[in-house]
C-alpha cells in the first residue's frame, strides 16, 4: 500500500510540473514579451508572413500551446482516476511503459513550440535585409560557459554508469545484450550533445539581431542544460540497472516518473532560470535599431 501511495504522489507531481507549472512559466514569459515589446515598437521580433497579423498569430500560438497542456493535464488526472477505480498497483510487469507514453504526450506541446521557434528564427533571418555582418572578436571557450567541476562530474557519472553496467553484466559484451544497446545509445546521445554545443558556440547566429551578451548567455544556458542532462541520464541508468539487479522492478514506474521530472527541471528549468527577460537587450529589435 505505501508503494501505491508513493506512486500516485510522484505521478501527480509529474502531471503538475510538466503540464501546469512549466507551461504557465512559459506563457507568462511570452505574455510579458508581447505586452512589453509589441510588434508596433519592436517589429524585428515578429517577422511578417504575407498579410498575417504578427501579434494575433503569436497570441493564437500561445492559446494553442495552453490548450494542449490543459488537455494533457486533464488526461493525467483521468489516468489517476482510472488507476484508483481499477485498484492499480505497480507489480514490476512493465507498467512504466504507460508513464513513458504519458510523458511523451506531455513533452509534445514543448516539441511543437521548439519547432515553431526554429521556423520563427528562420523567418527572422530571411527578413533581415542587412548586408553588413558584425561579429565580436572574442573567442568562445567551453569552460567560459560551464564550470570544470560540473563537466568533470558529468564525465565521472557517465564513466560510472557504463562501468557499473559492465560490472553487473560480468563484462560480457554480445551484440544481442542490452548493455551493448545502452552503450550505443549513450554514445549517440552524447555525440548529439557535442554537436549541439559546437553548433551553438561556433555556428552562425540563429537570431540575426541578438546582442552579443545575450547570445553568450543563451549559449551558456544550452551548455549547462546539456551537461546537467547528461548527469541526470547517467544517474538514471545507474538506478535503473540497480533496480533490475536487486529485483525491485515494481519501483520502475516511480523511477521513470522521477526521471522525466528531473529532465524537466534540468532542461526547461535551467532555461527559465538562466534567461531573465529583464536583462535582455530588446532595443536591437526596434525598427530603427543601429546596424
Amino acid at each position: 500500500m505505501p508503494d501505491v501511495i508513493i506512486f500516485y504522489i510522484i505521478f501527480i507531481s509529474q502531471i503538475c510540473l510538466i503540464s501546469y507549472y512549466y507551461p504557465k512559466k512559459f506563457l507568462n514569459r511570452m505574455s510579458y514579451v508581447i505586452n512589453t515589446y509589441p510588434p508596433s515598437k519592436y517589429p524585428k521580433i515578429y517577422p511578417k508572413v504575407g498579410n498575417d497579423d504578427p501579434e494575433l498569430k503569436t497570441r493564437k500560438a500561445m492559446q494553442n500551446y495552453k490548450n494542449m497542456n490543459i488537455l494533457t493535464f486533464i488526461l493525467g488526472f483521468v489516468l489517476i482516476i482510472m488507476a484508483i477505480y481499477t485498484d492499480y498497483s505497480p507489480k514490476g510487469e512493465g507498467e512504466e511503459t504507460f508513464v513513458v507514453f504519458y510523458a511523451m504526450i506531455q513533452f509534445f506541446p514543448l516539441f511543437l513550440m521548439e519547432l515553431s521557434e526554429f521556423k520563427h528564427l528562420k523567418r527572422m533571418r530571411q527578413a533581415n535585409l542587412k548586408t553588413t555582418r558584425t561579429a565580436v572578436l572574442k573567442p568562445r571557450r567551453f569552460f567560459n560557459f560551464i564550470s570544470p567541476f560540473a563537466f568533470s562530474l558529468a564525465v565521472i557519472m557517465l564513466t560510472a554508469s557504463i562501468s557499473y553496467d559492465l560490472y553487473v553484466n560480468e563484462f560480457i559484451l554480445e551484440w544481442n545484450n542490452d548493455i551493448v544497446i545502452r552503450i550505443f545509445t549513450l554514445t549517440i546521445v552524447h555525440v548529439y550533445f557535442a554537436v549541439l554545443v559546437i553548433w551553438h558556440m561556433y555556428g552562425r547566429k540563429k537570431d540575426p539581431h541578438q546582442a552579443s551578451k545575450d547570445r553568450d548567455n543563451y549559449v551558456k544556458t544550452i551548455v549547462r542544460t546539456v551537461v546537467y542532462t547528461s548527469i541526470g541520464i547517467s544517474l538514471f541508468l545507474i538506478v535503473d540497472i540497480a533496480v533490475d539487479e536487486y529485483n525491485v522492478s515494481y519501483l520502475d514506474p516511480v523511477i521513470m516518473s522521477v526521471y522525466f521530472q528531473l529532465l524537466a527541471v534540468f532542461g526547461i528549468g535551467t532555461l527559465l532560470r538562466s534567461s531573465d527577460l529583464k536583462t535582455i537587450d530588446f532595443d536591437v529589435y526596434k525598427e530603427d535599431a543601429p546596424i
